[in-house]
């Protein structure tokens, strides 16, 4: 049996399983066993996803999970902050459940060593999702060995709850946690959704026996923007026959997922035909072309015509800053009227803006920190978000890359590394082009980030966000 063989039959649950086949990295001897996963993950959907909120990355954060015994003689996975090194902090958040009449589950850990009093930077919580309230907090036993831990729960039976666990002790010894074995089992210990774990594997090994399923997530109205995009995406890197098929998803489409999934298509001249072709038939909205990024990925391409239906189409649009000085306005007053929570906006931030942006060390960093961000005010925020173009420091300005076989790469922080070009994309994926192979790159005065992807924020996920980002000062 190949080493490969025995992993795969060594029953390592399906987290492992997925880090052992990144790891090996898309080899052909692995590809039956990442396809038999990747097939499994679909069929199980997202599980019960636990929400790093700080850091944002999962790959920054000290919660995994880890194999612990209780006192009572069981063993059983919880999630620990002990295995990645003890300086690591991070709070972990659980996916919604209604509050039961009573909750168990066993904690262990330390906060502070045995000659110190116990601290308050580690500790479970239970809170109100809508609100942020806490209900209930429960703080380490002191103890290697996780101890039962009962809360009675009768008056807030019912309500929507959310669990989180939070190390926030710095020091290098006593100051982790584990927690797990809930009860009645309102939560398991799943950390990612299987789907996007799925869709990975698909790509990495490049799955094609895996378009249906694809495809079928991609029109999942249920499943998350982000991963009917993914999956999109995946579809039209393997090829243009599922063109089609992603123009038909996007007809029905919300805004900000036809925004994601206009970008994938128009990443050949072939793919930009066929969505201006959609948008003169009135089949998908030409407000996607408010979106300057994808404007300019289409007119990098000289399609023949292209400029002539660019411009017709672009002066049926209303005109751009009447629309934007209303919805600055409408933003602003829906922030002052709503009831914000700062809570919900890291969250929300998280959502929207941690794949590229980091706060206090956390996040990506395609674009400018956002440390200290909140001192520039709120309607200069609003205006930053909304319309990104308006402002662009020159270090982040988009350079668009159009390749000798017709494909455009738009990102930023181009660098020459001998015979290679390499660019940040929008994804914040550091691609490599080579010298030879480009047509043309030309930089614009236009930020990365999509103006279209920003305005289409739900009205209360931005007043959120925006409490939660005029905090960081």
């Amino acid at each position: 049996t190949s080493f490969v063989g025995r992993l795969r039959e060594a029953g390592l649950d399906r987290s492992l399983q997925a880090r052992v086949l990144d790891a090996i990295g898309g080899s052909e001897i692995a590809s039956g066993w990442a396809q038999s996963l990747a097939a499994e993950l679909l069929v199980a959907k997202e599980g019960t996803v636990w929400e790093h909120l700080e850091p944002a990355d999962a790959e920054d954060s000290p919660w995994v999970t880890q194999k612990r015994k209780s006192a009572d003689g069981k063993s059983a996975l919880f999630w620990s902050s002990l295995p990645r090194g003890e300086k690591l902090t991070g709070i972990l958040r659980s996916p919604i459940f209604k509050a039961p009449e009573k909750m168990t589950f066993f904690l262990a850990g330390h906060d502070n060593p045995p000659s110190k009093e116990l601290g308050v930077a580690n500790y479970v919580r239970l809170i109100e999702s809508s609100t942020g309230t806490e209900l209930m907090r429960a703080r380490p036993p002191r103890n290697d060995t996780a101890k039962e831990v009962v809360w009675e729960l009768k008056k807030h039976r019912g309500k929507e709850v959310q669990v989180e666990l939070i190390d926030g002790h710095r020091g290098s010894g006593y100051a982790w946690l584990a927690v797990g074995r809930f009860a009645p089992a309102v939560l398991s210990m799943d950390s990612q959704d299987n789907r996007q774990v799925a869709i990975d594997l698909a790509r990495t090994y490049r799955l094609r026996e895996m378009a249906q399923p694809l495809a079928t997530t991609m029109e999942d109205v249920s499943a998350p923007f982000r991963l009917r995009a993914e999956a999109g995406s995946t579809l039209l890197d393997w090829s243009h026959n599922y063109l089609e098929r992603v123009l038909e998803v996007m007809k029905v489409a919300p805004a900000v997922l036809q925004q994601q999934l206009a970008k994938s298509v128009a990443q050949n001249d072939l793919g930009a035909r066929a969505l201006l072709n959609a948008i003169e038939e009135g089949k998908i909205s030409a407000h996607l072309l408010r979106d300057k990024q994808l404007v300019e990925r289409i007119r990098a391409m000289k399609l023949e015509r292209g400029e002539l239906r660019l411009r017709t189409l672009l002066a049926k649009l209303p005109n751009a800053e009447v629309d934007l000085d209303k919805l600055l306005i409408d933003r602003r007053d829906a922030y002052l009227k709503e009831r914000r929570n700062a809570v919900k906006g890291k969250a929300a931030f998280a959502t929207y803006c941690a794949s590229c942006h980091q706060i206090g060390g956390h996040g990506g960093s395609v674009g400018p920190s956002l440390d200290g961000v909140g001192a520039r005010g709120l309607d200069r925020l609003l205006e930053d978000l909304l319309d990104p173009d308006r402002n662009v420091d020159p270090a982040f300005a988009t350079t668009t890359i159009t390749t000798r076989d017709g494909s455009v790469i738009a990102g930023i922080g181009v660098l020459e590394k001998g015979s290679n070009l390499e660019i940040t994309d929008a994804d914040g994926k550091r691609r490599k082009i080579s010298r030879s192979n480009v047509s043309s790159r030309k930089t614009s005065n236009l930020s990365l980030m999509s103006s279209a992807l920003t305005r289409a924020i739900p009205e209360t996920d931005l007043a959120d966000l925006m409490q939660y980002l005029l905090e960081q000062k």
